[in-house]
């Protein structure tokens, strides 16, 4: 019996390096596998499709739909949101240099707008003057470079780079070809009845499908509600700016990446006083709040998930996991909640059994 117990430690001790080691050797390709899992599952009824139109020829249509994922879907919107992020940052390095030689003293909003020293004081300035605006904005423009550099890096380490859309391109071929083969041994190793199998691997299907329209709808959104705001205050190319917008706005408050910017040239330019206050309210209330609202809504009609939920999956998983955390928080709150739902129902089950 000692023997055995020893044996079972030492098993138990190796099992756990062996997961360990495993796990560090597979962190680099994480990003790209988790991706290509999620799309897989997003687009699996295409797959289907084309497998059936090509006569059911399972590696040839994986390759199909792995490069037209890849090819106009991943790397587009990829190297989009770094080029925007790399924008943004260039322009706020011009701010700051310019802040710097004195060529924009942001002093001068105070004269030109003397109603905001009442609005310093009331936030607790006893005197407006002993505000130094030039180095606080100095300060500010540093650290939103320094933000922005951070998230084109990492987006650039996540899913930008050629080695991770490598990872994420063969990791979908294999999972599309043997998408039928995975499901099974799955449900294989899953204690459960048949009929709660298929209602898991249902909701599982829908959630990952919610989740990831419901991002690009509420993109969509933000990206029209930030058009509308660059047209009333008579930006030019306000379509572009609002294409900027749906871009970015796929990064968590990546809006403001584009109307901040916005705002500060119509301040610098000597636009009409109402124009950046205009498009800063707008900007603020409307179009970097709105993905609060449209996104769970969008997602709690797709699943049996309550708003309230969906709102901590995204925001949860964001904080957890950073950018696939979006699609991933929703998701593993729906698959536990169905496991508690089953073990409740188990349990409820045994008491009916028990005499």
């Amino acid at each position: 019996m000692r023997v055995q117990n020893t044996e079972r430690i030492f098993f138990g001790v190796l099992f756990i390096l062996v997961l360990y080691f495993t796990y560090q050797t597979m962190r680099p390709f994480l990003p790209g596998i988790i991706w290509a899992a999620m799309l897989v599952v997003v687009f699996s009824s295409s797959y289907e499709r084309v497998r059936r139109a090509f006569g059911g020829r399972r590696l040839l249509s994986a390759i199909l739909m792995s490069t037209v994922i890849t090819a106009f879907i991943v790397t587009p919107i990829v190297f989009a949101l770094i080029k925007v992020s790399q924008g943004v940052f260039l322009f706020y390095q011009w701010v700051e240099a310019k802040i710097a030689s004195g060529a924009f003293d942001p002093g001068l909003l105070l004269n030109r707008f003397p109603n905001l020293a009442s609005v310093f004081s009331w936030l607790g300035r006893t005197d407006p003057q002993d505000l130094n605006l030039q180095e606080w904005s100095g300060s500010v423009a540093k650290a939103v470079g320094k933000l922005l550099s951070g998230t084109t890096n990492v987006l650039a380490g996540l899913v930008g780079n050629v080695f991770t859309l490598v990872v994420f391109y063969f990791t979908a071929i294999v999972l599309f070809h043997h998408s039928h083969k995975i499901v099974l041994s799955i449900r294989r190793f899953l204690p459960i009845d048949e009929e709660e199998k298929d209602r898991t691997f249902r909701a599982v299907r829908d959630v990952t499908r919610a989740v990831f329209y419901g991002i690009l709808v509420t993109a969509l959104v933000q990206g029209l509600l930030a058009t509308i705001g660059f047209a009333v205050v008579g930006l030019s190319r306000a379509v572009m700016l609002g294409a900027m917008t749906f871009m970015v706005s796929l990064i968590p408050g990546g809006t403001m990446l584009v109307w901040g910017p916005a705002v500060v040239y119509l301040f610098a330019t000597g636009a009409a006083w109402w124009k950046p206050i205009l498009l800063l309210i707008w900007s603020v209330g409307v179009v970097s709040t709105a993905d609060n609202f449209i996104r769970p809504i969008f997602i709690s009609r797709s699943v049996e998930l309550p708003v309230i939920l969906v709102f901590f999956g995204v925001l949860g998983g964001l904080l957890a996991f950073g950018l696939i955390g979006l699609f991933l928080g929703p998701v593993v709150l729906t698959v536990f909640l169905l496991l508690l739902d089953v073990i409740g129902r188990d349990l409820a089950r045994s008491e009916k059994a028990s005499p």
